[in-house]
């Protein structure tokens, strides 16, 4: 008679800078314990786009159970995860943020059981999206590493366990500044950058000089606005613009996003110590 598997548990992995779609970078492994584990609970890894499943054996030692018998051994499976995005900490927010965003010192731990702790939570980070929480010191880990992980999840199975866990990266915010180098922009008569959906306008023009590139003019965000893969579709540049009137002539309907490493803390004027994404045009 053939093996029959159903579904013992999936985690899957979904990021903000890509529109809430699934995070894919991750290569995803179980421990060498949690193969053991796995072969002697009758259990299967399988990967799967952007996170990974277990099944369990519905027939197990010649009697059948279902999920929640498979559950009742309180193990803890364990799965390294390495990144394979050299630019992911540039773009995720609430983690370098947080001061803990030293990740050769510490790693992401997704657990469904805090260290420290005897009580199980339904989910496998502690806030709506993944923060500093899950950044924990090499020092203080419960486990030694001879090649450290980016990170682990880490599961206790217990009766009454969720089926499904999501981990939830958010996106950084920055202020984007679009900055006018060429020579025809820059003649550009009372120049702005808007918001086609509010009409809000960027603050400027302002005169700031580009190390090697000479002036250029500069308008930045009001807000800081999140950094996203997709196209934004919101911004605009304008020429002959009209506070008063919020009258303007078209010169660019969509302006390009920054890309994900384009953050810097160029001088100038009143923007002080703002960390800016910058997009040249």
């Amino acid at each position: 008679m053939a093996n029959q598997f159903d579904t013992l548990l999936t985690v899957g992995f979904v990021h903000d800078y890509f529109g809430g779609d699934g995070y894919a970078a991750f290569t995803i492994s179980p421990s060498a314990d949690t193969q053991n584990d796995l072969l002697r609970m009758g259990f299967i890894f399988k990967v799967q786009h952007a996170g990974f499943r277990i099944v369990f054996d519905t027939q197990f030692q010649g009697s059948p159970r279902n999920r929640a018998e498979a559950l009742k051994t309180p193990i803890e499976l364990i799965f390294n995860l390495n990144n394979n995005d050299p630019n992911f900490l540039i773009y995720t927010g609430g983690v370098a943020e947080s001061g803990s965003g030293d990740i050769s010192k510490s790693l992401f731990c997704f657990t469904n059981r805090t260290v420290g702790s005897d009580i199980f939570r339904h989910t496998l980070q502690e806030k709506d999206t993944v923060s500093g929480s899950e950044m924990i010191p090499l020092a203080e880990y419960p486990e030694k590493f001879f090649s450290k992980p980016f990170g682990q999840v880490r599961i206790i199975l217990h009766e009454g366990m969720e089926q499904s866990f999501q981990i939830c990266f958010g996106a950084k915010s920055t202020h984007w500044r679009y900055l006018l180098v060429s020579d025809y922009l820059k003649q550009l008569v009372s120049p702005a950058v808007i918001n086609r959906e509010t009409g809000e306008a960027f603050i400027g023009p302002e005169s700031i000089a580009l190390p090697g590139n000479g002036e250029a003019l500069a308008f930045y965000s009001v807000s800081p606005v999140m950094l996203t893969a997709k196209p934004n579709k919101s911004f605009q540049l304008v020429e002959n613009y009209e506070v008063d009137t919020g009258r303007f002539r078209v010169v660019k309907g969509m302006l390009p996003n920054p890309t994900a490493g384009a953050i810097s803390n160029l001088p100038g004027g009143e923007t002080g110590k703002l960390n800016f994404s910058e997009i040249l045009l």
